[in-house]
């Protein structure tokens, strides 16, 4: 049995798509169900999931307050079977997708932890500055094409198409809730990372599979320089967030205005002038066409680090 888990706040634009991609699956071998979270929402995303129920294995599930990370724990206290399978709203899985996710788990039984390939879905054809100069990875939770099956680090398993055994969580484990989507307009991302890092330390280990593959669906205001560089911001939160997991940052690192002195000089090294830097920021107000004239990595280098600065000077300010 596989039970798969999603949480959706007001995604009425992207649910039924989803949804449909399931009611084509193939079933499992073992059989599945789905655990849906609303995560408070809004607009027509409970009608949606009602809707659904009776072509699906659906049941509803409802966490009003903001927060992903919190809406899969409560999902989490209802799993059945042997194998949890996480997604997103946003996602078209493949027909075998559960399928192969279960032949996978049948053959790697020292393995607890397994990502599956996620490609873009993009609305129009991608500009170049997208395509050359983003990392897609952190700015749109998709995997590179050419990585073939094996062993995986466990900052490589996205969220969006993410296999881990039951048995982890009926031994009380659980995702992290202060952090990922819905804790605040800049919250610290890498919600499934924090938890794959952890699994990792006690033991358990990662596996790719490139053959169970959803499909990301990218909205057209997500292909804007202006979200691309939030986002950044949002990656280098969670930068931060692993610099402490990994031990790269402790209590005796050398700080400058609550954050660690060597992520300065990083930021110096990929500064380009003040000139430049004063149209950053008014890019990010009025989505000012000047920003272009500065190279698209260099813009995603240097907010990433702004990010992972924030992250420490908001943690100490905290402590």
């Amino acid at each position: 049995m596989i039970t798969v888990i999603f949480a959706s706040r007001n995604g009425e634009e992207t649910l039924p798509r989803m949804l449909e991609a399931l009611c084509a699956l193939e079933a499992p071998r073992g059989g599945w169900n789905i655990l849906a979270v609303d995560n408070g929402s809004t607009d027509r995303t409970p009608d949606i999931l009602t809707g659904y129920q009776s072509r699906l294995p659906l049941h509803r599930v409802f966490h009003p307050e903001p927060g992903k990370n919190a809406a899969l724990n409560k999902a989490l206290e209802q799993i059945e079977g042997e194998l949890v399978v996480f997604t997103d709203d946003d996602v078209v899985p493949e027909k075998d997708w559960l399928r192969t996710f279960e032949k996978v788990a049948e053959a790697r039984p020292d393995y607890d932890i397994f990502g599956g390939a996620i490609t873009p879905d993009w609305p129009t054809s991608p500009p170049a500055w997208l395509l050359e100069d983003v990392p897609l990875g952190p700015a749109y939770g998709v995997t590179p094409p050419d990585r073939d099956e094996g062993p995986l680090r466990p900052s490589a398993v996205f969220g969006g198409n993410m296999m881990i055994r039951a048995e982890v969580f009926r031994n009380g484990i659980r995702f992290d809730d202060g952090i990922g989507p819905g804790v605040g307009a800049y919250y610290t991302m890498g919600g499934e990372t924090d938890l794959t890092e952890r699994l990792v330390r006690l033991g358990h280990r990662c596996w790719f599979s490139p053959d169970a593959t959803v499909r990301h669906v990218i909205r057209p205001y997500q292909m804007k320089r202006r979200w691309v560089l939030r986002r950044a911001i949002r990656s280098g939160k969670g930068g931060g967030a692993q610099d402490l997991r990994l031990g790269r940052v402790s209590a005796a690192t050398p700080k400058w205005l609550g954050a660690p002195r060597f992520l300065y000089r990083e930021l110096l090294l990929t500064m380009i002038g003040p000139i430049e830097l004063k149209r950053f920021w008014r890019s990010l107000v009025h989505d000012s066409s000047r920003i272009k004239v500065i190279q698209m990595d260099k813009q995603w280098n240097f907010f990433y680090l702004l990010g992972r600065i924030h992250f420490h000077r908001q943690r100490g300010a905290g402590s």
